[in-house]
């Protein structure tokens, strides 16, 4: 297994704009600048593997020397970008198809990923088995994408979006060719969303092709905006990551461990140290 740390982050974002807005230019006055601290602290951390957002391809249009010689410089590895499924499906594929020429161009064979979110979770209904049909329909025109170009597809399940619960975790899971759609499971995730991680990732245990680690704090005292505000550095919260590495090891998972954390409390290279911390001195993890 190889850790990777996800960096999406690092761009500055306008929470003033529209969060479901495929815009880039809405993520930072300086992208490439952000980019680059991020590629910094990651190597000063000693993580080689590097994830991040489709608009990733957008910073770098045009600028395949600048990229390579960057990535260079600090010793890393693009294994992943993350992409979003929403109601506008040709959009979609413009953006997917975006990402697969930039993994194509600075992936590794063999350790080419691509981070799936299904669209949003309705918010004035519950969830329906067309929404699910829709999202596994799509999903599989994508994987199929990937596939064919060397790149491994997996579906994300998230808070807030249309593939969140282990009811339609499964019916995505039976809905979807396993020849070209995977898992990317997420303990945070999983944990909030009212599902044990150790029972998900062994049964799904033959489609994870991707993991995302990071910790879940509750705290009783304090009402949440949004539950994912309680994410945190690796050993800060009270996720059983020891058990879970157990269970995946013995089903001889060796991909990707690509740590996140959405809202660091207090900056990025602590949050990124601490985890890089708990893999190797708790999980045993280089």
């Amino acid at each position: 297994m190889e850790r990777a740390y996800t960096v999406w982050n690092w761009i500055k974002y306008d929470y003033s704009k529209d969060v479901n807005k495929k815009d880039w230019q809405n993520w930072s006055e300086f992208p490439k600048r952000d980019y680059e601290i991020a590629c910094r602290t990651m190597a000063d951390l000693g993580y080689k593997n590097i994830e991040c957002f489709y608009f990733l391809a957008d910073f770098y249009k045009d600028a395949d020397d600048e990229f390579q010689a960057l990535m260079k410089e600090h010793g890393l590895t693009l294994v992943c970008l993350y992409n979003y499924l929403t109601n506008d499906f040709e959009a979609d594929l413009e953006s997917v198809q975006k990402s697969v020429d930039f993994l194509n161009r600075h992936g590794v064979p063999g350790k080419k990923h691509m981070n799936l979110e299904s669209p949003k979770r309705p918010t004035n209904r519950a969830v329906t088995e067309e929404d699910l049909a829709k999202a596994s329909k799509e999903a599989d025109v994508v994987g199929k994408l990937c596939r064919e170009n060397g790149i491994v597809l997996t579906l994300h399940p998230h808070y807030g979006t249309v593939v969140e619960q282990r009811g339609e975790i499964d019916y995505f899971a039976a809905h979807t060719d396993p020849q070209y759609v995977s898992f990317c499971l997420d303990t945070a995730h999983t944990v909030i969303c009212g599902m044990k991680p150790e029972e998900l990732f062994v049964t799904y245990a033959d489609r994870l092709k991707y993991v995302h680690l990071k910790d879940v704090q509750p705290d009783p005292d304090q009402e949440y905006v949004l539950p994912t505000v309680r994410f945190r550095a690796l050993g800060q919260g009270t996720i059983d990551f020891v058990t879970i590495l157990k269970y995946i090891r013995q089903r001889k998972y060796d991909g990707i461990l690509c740590v996140e954390l959405d809202n660091p409390k207090v900056n990025h290279y602590q949050g990124a140290q601490y985890s890089r911390d708990y893999l190797h001195y708790v999980l045993g993890i280089d």
